[in-house]
């Protein structure tokens, strides 16, 4: 049974598109929503986000710096198109209902009850399709118990739907954020990278915009995303893509 049929629908008032709707985030996933309002007869009336450089658009529209939007966002309601493990989504709910939001509906709740057959975001879809025998060698492979708990509690929310149930994230530190790994800031320093989840193959090309990577794996599991890595890991001269 799909996590779908358990997931309460968005207010009415934000369904029927009854009072003003924006979105906020302005990245992939607030592209997605802003189609997808579309297709439900839903015109938003903005993107915001906390960073909006000038000329900065998503979706068609323009997006608003956040700390500049209190006269959007009071009496809205606002879809957020984020959802990953080092959102703070307890905070930036509470954050934009002090700004005067009416409703505030999380990117997965929204997708959950958009009513096509299948989402945009691949876990999406596939939410309940969690093989036991690869979580248990996951969970056996991990070093410590802080990491099991967090993989858990991450997996919980997505078979759930529910990017309450995501872990609040911590502050970098010396376990999770070792100093002798690189970041990206820092990326012309890799050579041989693998990217666990590559999606259309963007992060790859902005590696290869850093400096000459010697060796490249890619693992995409959703066939639409892999077809458009494919297409751009040909342009980019890269080999070891896999689905």
């Amino acid at each position: 049974m799909s996590p779908r049929e358990f997931v309460p629908p968005p207010p009415r008032e934000v369904l029927e598109g009854t009072i003003p709707t924006v979105v906020y985030g302005a990245g992939r996933s607030g592209a997605l929503v802003v189609a997808s309002l579309k297709r439900r007869g839903i015109e938003p009336i903005a993107v915001v986000d906390r960073f909006a450089p000038v000329g900065r658009s998503c979706g068609g529209l323009e997006v608003h710096c956040l700390d500049d939007s209190a006269d959007v966002i009071r009496g809205a309601s606002v879809v957020v198109a984020v959802f990953n493990r080092d959102f703070d989504g307890e905070v930036v709910r509470a954050d934009l209902r002090r700004r005067g939001a009416r409703a505030v509906v999380p990117f997965a709740r929204w997708f959950a009850s958009d009513g096509h057959e299948s989402s945009p975001i691949f876990w999406l879809d596939h939410a309940a399709s969690v093989d036991e025998e690869i979580v248990g060698r996951t969970v056996r492979a991990l070093s410590d118990e802080k990491s099991v708990a967090l993989f858990h509690a991450t997996l919980d929310a997505r078979r759930r739907l529910d990017d309450e149930r995501l872990p609040r994230p911590d502050e970098r530190s010396e376990e999770y954020g070792p100093r002798d790994v690189p970041g990206f800031d820092e990326a012309s320093t890799y050579r041989r990278v693998v990217d666990a989840g590559a999606y259309d193959g963007d992060t790859l090309e902005y590696f290869s915009g850093k400096g000459s990577m010697e060796r490249v794996w890619a693992f995409e599991p959703d066939p639409r995303n892999f077809q458009a890595l494919a297409t751009r890991w040909t342009a980019l001269s890269l080999v070891h893509a896999t689905t």
